[in-house]
């Protein structure tokens, strides 16, 4: 991994994103230190109730509306991150 953002040195990376693997297989094959979706949430359950959790927290904190946090609890739920 040390290479690799050795090799992006010299980019812009605002407002990019280099997205997380889904398993612990792709993370290793791709030589990715970080931790893959898998190893994170386990499965599709986990990581919406991580979103749920985030949210929630975020709309007592007044940092988010309900009706946002309903989005994107639906979202997560309706677009599959894992099997």
């Amino acid at each position: 991994m040390a290479d690799r953002c050795h090799d992006l040195a010299g980019f812009n990376l605002t407002g990019a994103f280099i997205p997380l693997h889904k398993t612990d297989a792709a993370r290793i094959a791709a030589g990715d230190g970080r931790p893959s979706l898998e190893s994170l949430y386990v499965n599709q359950a986990g990581y919406v109730a991580a979103v749920t959790t985030a949210a929630n927290n975020l709309v007592a904190q007044r940092f988010l509306l309900q009706r946002d946090a309903d989005a994107i609890i639906a979202r997560a739920t309706a677009q599959p991150v894992l099997p």
